[in-house]
């Protein structure tokens, strides 16, 4: 497929991406039209807008989360019971400094954001 000759000559971390077919399966499953592969359910999620710590289950399809909902509202194959922990659906960088990447912010953000980095 040209999309994934495309892919092969990205740069570092273009391989973390969805495809389209992923990404148009992380939307069916968002939506629920297909069941997800794994659900990590009730664990306390940072709601980073408002610093509320809130129950919620996160929704995995393939190697991407497709959905952070509350609880219940989903089935999947697999169940992970999470109640009482806490859970971070994102890549957390406790310190960073950006002269030490040698890269520019804009690149530094083109490669953390889609991963859902947090400070």
């Amino acid at each position: 497929m040209a999309s994934d000759i495309v892919r092969k000559n990205r740069s570092v971390g273009w391989d973390c991406v969805p495809t389209v077919d992923e990404l148009m399966r992380l939307r069916k499953v968002a939506v629920g039209n297909l069941p997800a592969d794994v659900i990590i359910r009730g664990g306390r999620v940072l709601a980073l807008h408002t610093g509320e710590i809130l129950e919620r289950d996160v929704v995995i399809a393939g190697r991407h989360i497709a959905a952070v909902t509350p609880v219940g509202h989903f089935a999947a194959s697999e169940v992970i019971e999470a109640q009482g922990q806490y859970v971070a659906p994102t890549f957390i960088d406790a310190h960073i400094h950006i002269e030490y990447t040698k890269l520019t912010p804009g690149e530094l953000a083109r490669l953390s954001i889609p991963r859902g980095t947090t400070t």
